[in-house]
C-alpha cells in the first residue's frame, strides 16, 4: 500500500514538473517572440510557400553549432528574419540583417558572435548581448563598431563596405602608430603591443574611473571599447608617464581608429572560412612603410623633431645625407640605436619584425632624397674662378687646409693628383663624396659653383708653354727626363711596362711631335697616363725629341681623305672593335679610343693608319686588306670606323679594364698595403681604398698612376721599377693588385662598418667633449632631451670617423648641432687635431675592456708607426 502512495506522489510531481517546464517554455522571452515573428512574418508573407514555411517553424531553441570556430550560437532563436527578405521594414530582433553578407558568411558557418560578439549561449536579451554583465569579457558591438570584426579576417584587404574600418587603419598607418606598438609581429617596443588589445580584459585595462562614464556610455558600456577610445583620445590619463602624444582627432577619426585597434586579433580562422575577395591591398611602398613604423619619430618627410618626447633626427637633411652612407643607414635600421633618453629600435626580423626587404624598401626611400646626381655636367675650364677660393674656404677648408694642404682630408697640393686625376674626377668626387669618410655629397652646388671649386683645386695645373729647338745638352736633357719620369711605366728603352710600347715603327710613322707634346702636357688621365704641364720648355721639348728618336719609322702608304661610309664604319665598330675598346671606346681588354683626351690628339692619319697596320708589342693587329692577318678593310672602310669613331664622344671614366689575378694581387696587397690601407681596404693612416663609391670614379688608370707615381707629402712611395720607392711592382703584379682592391673579398662598404682611421688622444678628446659636447649629448654622451646619446654600440660600430668627424665640422642644419670646424657657427672653433682626438675618445666607448691609458698607447703607437715609415722612406 505504502509502496503505491509513493508511485502515485511521483507520477503527480512529474506531472506539474512537465506542466510547469511547459508553460515556461510558453512563457519565455525568447518563446514569445517566436511567436509574436511567426504572426508578423505570416502577415508579410507574399505568396502562400512563404506563409506555409512560416507556419511549420517550431517554437523553440535555434541553435548553430560551429566546431571550426569553438563556439556555439543560440542568437537565431530571436532574430528568425534575418534570413527573410520581406521582413526588412520590421523591428528587431525580426529584421532582415541588412546588405548582403550572409550570402558569404551562412550563419550555419560562422554563426553570429563571431562578427557581433555577445554571449551565443543566452537564451535571453540581456545574457545575450552581455552588456551589463560584469564578468563578460566580450559584449555585443555597438553598430558603428561592428566593422572592427572584419579586420579579423580581411587584415590585408580593401573592403569596399568597411569605410570606418578602412579609414582606421590608413590613419592609424599615417599617425606612424606602428612605430611605437607592435601590430601582428611588427612594430616598435616604446608602446604596448596593440595585437590582441581588444580583446582584453575589461577588469585588466578598464578606463579610469573619471573618464568611465565618458567613454562607456556611447559604447553601451563595452569597457573594453572605452578603454581603447580613452588610449587614444586622452592618452595621459593612465599611465600619466606616457610619451604618447595627444593626437586632435575628429569624433570621426577617433571612432574609425578604435574600430581599428578593437578588431586586431592574433586568432588564426581556418582557410576555408576566410572569403577570397577583391581588393587585396597592394604591397606598400617604402614611403609607405617609412610613414608607418618611422614617421612618429621622423617626420612623415624625414623632417624629424622633438614628437612623443624624443628628439627625431632630421634625415631629410643635407648634412646628414652628405655623410650617411647606405650602409650606415641600413645598419641602424636593423640594429637600432640606444641610450637613456632614446630608443631606436632594431626592426630586423625578430626585434621589429620586419623582412630585409622591408627594410630595403625604406632604406631606398631615405637615400633617394639626397637627389639626383648632377656629375658629367659642364666641367670647370683652367683657370681660377672669381669665387673658387672663397667656396673652398666655406666648404673644404676645414678638412683640407686653407692652402689645401691636408688635415682631416688629403692633401690637395701634390702635383701627382693633378697629373692623373681628371676633371670629372674632382666633379664625380663633389657630386657623389665619399660616404665612410668626412667627405660629404655636394649635390647642391650649381655648375657655375663647381666650376669655380675646381678651377681653384686645379690652379696649379698650370698650361705649357711652347716647344723650342733642341740642342745636343737638350736632347741629353730629355733622355734623362724619360728615364726618371716615363721608364717607369713605358721601359727603359720604350719597350713597354704598365703604359704601352713605344718604340714601334708605326708610332715613329704616325705621331708627330704635336702628338707628343700634347699627350705629354694634357696626359690620358682616365687611363693613366699622366699630365706633366710643369715640364717647362726646354724640358718638354728634349722629353719630345727622345720619344720621336725611340722608334724606327718605316714607309707606309697614304690614306686617302675622305670620311667613308659611317654606318659602314659604325657595323664594322660594333662587331670587331667594340670587343677589345667597348661599344662607346670606353675601353676593355685594349685602351680607350673614345675618350675625348685621345680623339682631340690624334688626327684621322694616326687613327686610320693604326687601324690599317696595328701596333707592334699590343693586341692590336693590322685590319688592312693585304696586311691583315685578321679581318681585312679598304682604306675606305677603314675611314668609315675613323669617321665612326669622331663620332662617339666618349668621356666615361675607364674602370675595370684590368684583368689580374686576385690571389697573386692579395699576396701582395698584404705585404706592403695593409698597414696604411687596411685588411678589408677600409683605411687606416692611408684611405680607404675599397671604399665603393671612390672606386666608382677611380679608373684602373688613375689606381695605375698612383701607384706607378705615388703621392708626395703622405706616406704613398712610388712602386715601380726606376722611380725610387720601397718596392718595384711590374704591370702584372700591379694589376694584379688593382684586382684585388675591385674584388668582392674586400668588404669594406659591403658589412656596414665604416673605418676607423682617427688616431688622437683620448685623454684630451676626453676632455674636449665633457667641456662643450656633453652639454647636449650628456656626460660619456649618454644623451639629454636636448640631442641624442652617442654612447651606443651599434652606432658607433657603423658610423665611420669620417661620419663623425664631418658631422662636427659642418653640423647639421636645422637643428641644434651647429658646426664645430674652424669656420663653423659653433659655440668653439676646433682644430682637425681636436676632432680627431674627440673622435678617439668616442671610440674608447666601446672598448669597455681596455682602459683610456691602453687605448692612448695604441694611438701612439700608430701615431710612431708612421713617423718611423716616414723617416725610413726619407732615407
Amino acid at each position: 500500500m505504502m509502496m503505491r502512495i509513493a508511485f502515485a506522489v511521483c507520477g503527480i510531481v512529474l506531472t506539474i514538473t512537465v506542466v510547469i517546464a511547459a508553460l515556461q517554455d510558453f512563457t519565455t522571452e525568447w518563446g514569445e517572440l517566436q511567436r509574436e515573428y511567426i504572426e508578423l512574418a505570416i502577415s508579410q508573407a507574399t505568396d502562400p510557400q512563404a506563409r506555409e514555411a512560416v507556419r511549420r517553424i517550431n517554437v523553440e531553441i535555434k541553435q548553430d553549432f560551429l566546431p571550426q570556430l569553438n563556439r556555439t550560437d543560440r542568437c537565431r532563436t530571436c532574430h528568425l528574419g534575418i534570413d527573410n527578405p520581406n521582413m526588412a521594414d520590421a523591428k528587431q530582433p525580426f529584421t532582415t540583417h541588412p546588405g548582403s553578407l550572409l550570402e558569404s558568411h551562412p550563419p550555419e558557418r560562422f554563426g553570429c558572435t563571431v562578427c557581433h560578439q555577445g554571449q551565443g549561449l543566452a537564451t535571453t536579451t540581456e545574457d545575450a548581448h552581455a552588456n551589463l554583465i560584469r564578468f563578460w569579457e566580450e559584449p555585443m558591438l555597438p553598430p558603428k563598431f561592428i566593422e572592427a570584426s572584419c579586420e579579423q579576417c580581411h587584415r590585408d584587404t580593401e573592403l569596399k563596405n568597411a569605410a570606418v574600418l578602412n579609414d582606421g587603419r590608413a590613419i592609424f598607418e599615417e599617425k606612424g602608430c606602428a612605430g611605437c606598438h607592435q601590430v601582428y609581429g611588427k612594430g616598435g617596443p616604446l608602446g604596448p603591443a596593440l595585437t590582441d588589445l581588444g580583446r582584453s580584459s575589461p577588469h585588466v585595462k578598464p578606463p579610469t574611473e573619471e573618464n568611465r562614464a565618458t567613454y562607456a556610455e556611447p559604447v553601451a558600456g563595452d569597457i573594453n571599447l572605452a578603454y581603447i577610445l580613452e588610449a587614444i583620445a586622452d592618452p595621459e590619463a593612465q599611465p600619466e608617464t606616457t610619451t604618447m602624444p595627444r593626437y586632435e582627432l575628429s569624433n570621426w577619426e577617433l571612432n574609425a581608429m578604435a574600430v581599428y585597434v578593437k578588431g586586431l586579433s592574433s586568432r588564426d580562422f581556418p582557410a576555408e572560412l576566410k572569403p577570397r575577395l577583391a581588393g587585396h591591398r597592394p604591397t606598400p611602398t617604402g614611403r609607405q612603410r617609412f610613414v608607418r613604423y618611422c614617421s612618429a619619430c621622423h617626420g612623415a618627410d624625414g623632417e624629424g623633431g622633438y614628437r612623443i618626447g624624443r628628439m627625431g633626427t632630421a634625415l631629410n637633411n643635407e648634412d646628414f645625407l652628405a655623410l650617411a652612407s647606405r650602409s650606415f643607414v641600413e645598419g641602424v635600421v636593423v640594429g637600432g640605436r640606444n641610450s637613456h633618453n632614446k630608443v631606436m629600435p632594431a626592426w630586423r626580423e625578430g626585434a621589429g619584425g620586419l623582412s630585409p626587404e622591408e627594410i630595403t624598401g625604406i632604406v631606398d626611400y631615405v637615400m633617394s632624397w639626397a637627389g639626383p646626381s648632377t656629375a658629367g655636367q659642364a666641367l670647370a675650364a683652367h683657370q681660377l674662378a672669381p669665387d673658387g677660393d672663397g667656396l673652398f674656404q666655406r666648404a673644404c677648408a676645414d678638412c683640407h687646409g686653407p692652402r689645401g694642404e691636408g688635415k682631416i682630408g688629403p692633401s690637395l697640393t701634390a702635383p701627382e693628383l693633378f697629373q692623373i686625376a681628371s676633371e670629372r674626377f674632382f666633379d664625380q668626387t663633389l657630386d657623389r663624396g665619399r660616404p665612410g669618410t668626412a667627405m660629404p655629397a655636394w649635390p647642391g652646388l650649381s655648375v657655375a659653383q663647381r666650376r669655380a671649386l675646381i678651377a681653384f683645386i686645379r690652379q696649379n695645373d698650370l698650361p705649357h708653354t711652347p716647344l723650342t729647338a733642341v740642342s745636343a745638352t737638350g736632347a741629353e736633357l730629355g733622355q734623362r727626363v724619360y728615364w726618371g719620369r716615363c721608364a717607369t711605366c713605358h721601359g727603359r728603352q720604350g719597350e713597354g711596362g704598365i703604359g704601352p710600347s713605344l718604340n714601334t715603327p708605326q708610332l715613329a710613322a704616325l705621331a708627330d711631335e704635336a702628338f707628343f707634346a700634347t699627350t705629354l702636357v694634357h696626359g690620358r688621365l682616365d687611363a693613366g697616363m699622366p699630365a706633366w704641364s710643369q715640364l717647362d720648355a726646354p724640358t718638354l721639348s728634349g722629353l719630345v725629341a727622345h720619344l720621336q728618336s725611340i722608334g724606327r719609322a718605316e714607309a707606309m702608304e697614304a690614306i686617302p681623305a675622305g670620311s667613308g661610309d659611317l654606318r659602314e664604319g659604325k657595323t664594322i665598330f660594333d662587331g670587331v672593335c667594340s670587343q677589345c675598346h667597348g661599344r662607346r671606346g670606353e675601353g676593355g681588354t685594349g685602351p680607350a679610343i673614345g675618350a675625348v683626351d685621345f680623339t682631340r690628339v690624334v688626327d684621322d692619319r694616326f687613327i686610320a693608319g693604326m687601324i690599317k697596320y696595328g701596333r707592334d708589342g699590343t693586341e692590336m693587329r693590322p685590319h688592312g686588306l693585304v696586311r691583315s692577318t685578321l679581318a681585312g678593310y679598304t682604306d675606305q672602310e677603314i675611314m668609315g670606323i675613323t669617321g665612326h669613331l669622331r663620332t662617339l664622344g666618349q668621356s666615361g671614366v675607364v674602370k675595370q679594364t684590368i684583368r689580374g689575378s686576385v690571389a697573386a694581387g692579395e699576396s701582395w696587397y698584404r705585404r706592403i698595403c695593409v698597414n696604411c690601407h687596411g685588411a678589408r681596404g677600409q683605411g687606416a693612416t692611408g684611405p680607404a681604398l675599397a671604399n665603393p663609391h671612390f672606386l666608382q670614379v677611380a679608373s684602373d688608370g688613375f689606381l695605375q698612376a698612383q701607384m706607378a707615381l705615388g703621392r708626395s707629402g703622405t706616406e704613398m712611395r712610388a712602386m715601380t721599377p726606376y722611380a725610387g720607392g720601397l718596392v718595384e711592382l711590374d704591370r702584372a703584379k700591379i694589376n694584379d693588385v688593382i684586382a684585388f682592391i675591385r674584388h668582392e673579398s674586400m668588404t669594406y662598404g659591403r658589412e656596414g662598418q665604416g673605418p676607423q682611421t682617427a688616431f688622437g688622444s683620448v685623454d684630451r678628446g676626453g676632455v674636449m667633449f665633457e667641456g662643450i659636447c656633453a652639454r647636449c649629448h650628456g656626460k660619456s654622451g649618454r644623451g639629454t632631451v636636448a640631442a641624442p646619446g652617442l654612447n651606443d654600440k651599434n652606432f658607433l660600430q657603423l658610423a665611420s670617423d669620417g661620419f663623425l668627424q664631418g658631422t662636427m665640422i659642418r653640423g647639421r642644419m636645422h637643428t641644434g648641432m651647429r658646426a664645430f670646424g674652424q669656420h663653423g657657427d659653433g659655440i668653439a672653433s676646433l682644430s682637425a687635431q681636436e676632432i680627431t682626438d674627440v673622435t678617439s675618445y668616442m671610440r674608447s666607448w666601446i672598448n669597455p675592456h681596455i682602459g683610456v691609458a691602453q687605448l692612448n698607447e695604441e694611438n701612439n703607437r700608430v701615431q710612431q708607426m708612421a713617423a718611423l715609415h716616414e723617416n725610413t722612406v726619407e732615407e
